[in-house]
C-alpha cells in the first residue's frame, strides 16, 4: 500500500508514460519483498503476518 499511494503521489503533473514508469517500479520492488511473501504465506496458513519493514 505504501509504495502504490508514493507512486501516485509521485505520478501526479508528470506525462503519463513517466507515470507508468514510476509504477512499474514500485512494483517491481514490491513484487520481490520479503513482507509480500510473508503476507501470502500467512494468508495461506490463516494467521496474522509477521511484517519486517512494515
Amino acid at each position: 500500500m505504501r509504495q502504490a499511494k508514493a507512486s501516485i503521489d509521485a505520478a501526479l503533473g508528470v506525462p503519463i508514460e513517466d507515470g507508468m514508469e514510476l509504477e512499474h517500479e514500485a512494483w517491481r520492488q514490491t513484487i520481490t519483498s520479503q513482507d509480500r511473501a510473508e503476507g501470502i504465506q500467512a494468508f495461506t496458513e490463516k494467521r496474522a503476518p509477521q511484517w519486517r519493514n512494515a
